[in-house]
């Protein structure tokens, strides 16, 4: 897709891009009919009515060719959800035990604390026992 200023096209944008598209298909298609007989001209409905039918069909044939990909596709979406869902679950349960874990990060860091100054201490203690000694 083209982008303006690093941004993606809207829905709107692309909207607008689908209508262009349209009128363009419309205005060769008018084009197209002004080049016709009168006869051709009377033909035309009929002859669009037959290309709906074929469409219609080729979509038919489309559908029923491709049904395992469309079954696949289903059950893939399927397990995506489920899988997403297991996610968010897991995300919420670990959201929820945040507030623990900061009371113990918190007591540990106390605990620390203590440790490094009693350490320091009996660092100092063990200098000034040698210095005696």
């Amino acid at each position: 897709m083209s982008t303006l200023a690093g941004k993606q096209p809207s829905r709107h944008g692309s909207v607008l891009l689908s209508q262009d598209l349209n009128n363009k298909q419309a205005d060769v298609y008018i084009s197209e009919l002004l080049s016709y007989s009168l006869e051709r001209l009377r033909k035309e409905p009929e002859l669009l009515v037959e290309e709906k039918q074929q469409v219609r069909r080729n979509i038919q044939t489309s559908a029923l060719s491709h049904y395992y990909a469309f079954i696949d596709s289903a059950n893939c979406l399927s397990v995506v959800q489920q899988q997403l869902s297991a996610a968010c679950d897991e995300l919420d349960e670990l959201s929820g035990s945040v507030p623990d874990l900061a009371v113990a990060f918190d007591a540990f860091a106390k605990d620390a604390a203590t440790v490094m100054n009693q350490h320091a201490a009996n660092k100092q203690l063990l200098g000034e026992d040698i210095l005696d000694g």
